[in-house]
């Protein structure tokens, strides 16, 4: 199997590691956001200067945010997380999300204990879980380039609307199971 670093021009692996760092996508993170100060990342995030810090120091790449910050600027998450390929994305194409990343991601929150796999093989619940996600986040990206295209929203309308309805969408059972309540109510029986 070969990777994007196969295909592309020889560079040392300490290159390839500056391009991974968390610092070095934090960095992009700032470019694609126009700011320049951490602070203002941070802002810019909807989080603290102290959870930028911590990134930073651990060479802990916040995911979650590089894929948010993708969708919203509309920048290639290939271009934030290792500073190759084009920046902006192909208007008119909705973004998909690369199942083999996600279930990296997925694999990493495991081993952090950030998400809990209940019975069964983990790793095939991971491969499912990715491909879920991946599934409803092309259809999420998809009905917001509609709206924007056919209804004149702009990008950050449509894609408030876009995340109600997916959040809708997965509520009823459908795809995701039942919404969770955050009481647990079997604690008084």
């Amino acid at each position: 199997m070969s990777t994007p670093f196969d295909r592309d021009p020889p560079v040392s692996p300490s290159t390839r590691a500056q391009h991974l760092s968390a610092s070095a996508v934090l960095d992009r993170m700032k470019e694609v956001y126009e700011v320049d100060s951490d602070t203002a990342l941070a802002d810019a995030l909807h989080t603290t200067r102290q959870n930028i810090s911590k990134w930073r120091s651990r060479n802990s790449i916040p995911y979650t945010e590089a894929v948010a910050a993708s969708y919203m600027r509309n920048v290639s998450i290939d271009y934030i997380l290792t500073g190759r390929g084009a920046r902006d994305q192909k208007q008119g194409t909705a973004q998909e999300l690369d199942v083999q990343l996600l279930r990296a991601i997925l694999l990493s929150l495991l081993a952090f204990d950030r998400i809990k796999i209940i019975g069964g093989d983990t790793i095939a619940e991971l491969n499912e879980m990715a491909k879920a996600i991946a599934f409803q986040y092309k259809r999420a990206a998809e009905a917001a380039q509609h709206l924007q295209q056919t209804d004149g929203l702009n990008a950050e309308a449509a894609r408030a609307v876009a995340v109600a309805a997916t959040e809708l969408i997965s509520s009823d059972g459908t795809l995701f199971g039942p919404r969770l309540d955050p009481v647990d109510r079997s604690a008084g029986d």
